[in-house]
């Protein structure tokens, strides 16, 4: 199994779901790519006359919210198109019984809040569902919240790259009218397609007072913070997705991604992507060869013209037998 990403340690994961009521044939296991169409029937006039659903014009999902006592699912590696989830451990079960609609208003203080869901054609809509999981929590708690965390990478708002501005925008202006305790928003940026869309959120940083962590490694060891939106932005424009190197052992054994203690942070700006590229593609005199062999992104598991109906699937955990490979199989 993957290894599990450390900047998840303290996150507090929250479950949804998308319904899609007005779609003719609505499915989460085939995806067309960004050529995704579906027959909507959302017209008050005429339910029958069928058109092509477009975001922002039809009426969108339905989302619905896991409780605190269902069965969590958290993200064990991120692929695009699909996430690959695994069942919380005890630890993180219990952040997400601290928050919710019998919790007190001040459980929310300190909290860093993950919206997360499983594989859909059309996109998992994050940002929108995020927004409204504050809409639903209690005014109360809303003046208590201050962290938040965002996936940025292909399908985690959108099956097309260019329409989860509109949404991000919304989020940001939310987070700026109705949080007034809010500190900083987690954007983990692992897909280069969608790394510009993220500009939206300099929103936050016009103000005073929010900061905008961006990480750019699955390992957390290129994250930055930024309070300027100018800054923030410069950044967006000059960063670089890392693609950190396997390491493989002296015998030949696949090794953790994850560098030893005291290694040198990989590059993650544009100037310096080459050079990194090159040295991980020389082998050393001792026998160590570093592989730019790693977690796929969806530009490399599949492109915009082709199809798939492969997807990773989550057992329920009751059913994993404490097993590390039994919580999830391929379909």
């Amino acid at each position: 199994m993957p290894l599990a990403s450390p900047v998840f340690e303290d996150v507090t994961t929250i479950n949804y779901s998308l319904e899609w009521p007005h779609l003719e044939n609505p499915s989460n296991t085939t995806f067309a790519g960004p050529t995704q169409i579906d027959i909507c029937r959302c017209g008050t006039s005429n339910t029958d006359l069928g058109h092509i659903y477009t975001r922002y014009s039809c009426l969108g999902p339905t989302l619905s919210f896991a409780s605190p006592e269902d069965e969590l699912w958290v993200l064990q590696t991120p692929l695009g198109q699909i996430n690959l989830l695994r069942p919380a451990t005890d630890e993180e079960l219990q952040r997400r019984r601290e928050v919710g609609e019998a919790a007190e208003p001040g459980a929310y203080a300190g909290k860093n809040l993950l919206l997360l869901s499983g594989p859909c054609p059309r996109g998992r809509y994050q940002a929108h569902a995020t927004l409204q999981y504050l809409r639903s929590i209690s005014s109360d708690a809303r003046q208590h919240f201050e962290h938040l965390s965002l996936l940025i990478q292909p399908y985690e708002e959108d099956c097309r790259n260019d329409q989860g501005g509109q949404a991000y925008v919304a989020l940001a202006r939310y987070i700026v009218e109705e949080l007034p305790a809010f500190k900083s928003l987690h954007l983990h940026i692992w897909g280069e397609a969608t790394r510009t869309a993220s500009r939206d959120f300099a929103i936050l940083l016009r103000g005073g007072g929010i900061s905008i962590k961006l990480n750019w490694d699955w390992w957390g060891e290129s994250v930055e913070e930024y309070t300027d939106a100018d800054a923030f932005l410069e950044a967006i424009d000059t960063g670089v997705v890392v693609q950190r190197p396997m390491r493989v052992t002296k015998t030949g054994a696949s090794g953790d991604t994850h560098e030893e203690d005291g290694a040198d942070s990989i590059p993650h700006r544009r100037g310096t992507l080459q050079q990194e590229q090159e040295d991980c593609e020389m082998d050393s005199d001792g026998g160590i060869s570093l592989i730019n062999n790693v977690t796929p992104t969806l530009e490399q598991e599949c492109s915009e013209d082709e199809w798939s109906d492969a997807t990773w699937t989550p057992l329920s955990p009751s059913g994993a037998d404490g097993k590390e490979d039994s919580g999830w199989q391929v379909l």
